[in-house]
């Protein structure tokens, strides 16, 4: 026969149990929420189309279009992250579509003084 203790112990558990529950759905609840912002994100970079060609034509019409460009304008611009940007960048100037002014951070990119639009 169960008395008031045992059933007052019983009830705790119960109790306990379901806060362990309710955790338990919160938590999953929380980690359906975030993977589905992962994947609309993924979905979205997905459908992105980036400014730049292959040929890198994208950058230097934003060159021409601005006058020069940093390595933050090709990342914004050209959907890049900085290491391709920058890879991206050092090719144009190796090839000499581009000249690099500066150094570092504030490198900036302009067209060499003959294949600036008039």
């Amino acid at each position: 026969m169960r008395t008031n203790a045992d059933s007052s112990e019983a009830e705790r558990h119960l109790a306990e149990i379901g806060e362990i529950l309710s955790l338990g759905v919160e938590l999953l609840l929380r980690s359906r929420e975030q993977s589905t912002r992962q994947q609309k994100v993924a979905e979205a970079a997905h459908r992105m189309e980036p400014e730049v060609s292959e040929t890198g034509d994208g950058l230097l019409e934003l060159t021409a279009k601005f006058g020069s460009i940093s390595t933050a304008d090709a990342m914004e611009h050209a959907g890049m992250t900085r290491s391709s940007a920058r890879r991206r960048l050092a090719e144009l100037v190796a090839s000499g579509a581009l000249v690099a002014e500066g150094k570092g951070r504030g490198a900036h990119y302009r067209l060499p003084t003959s294949n600036r639009k008039q």
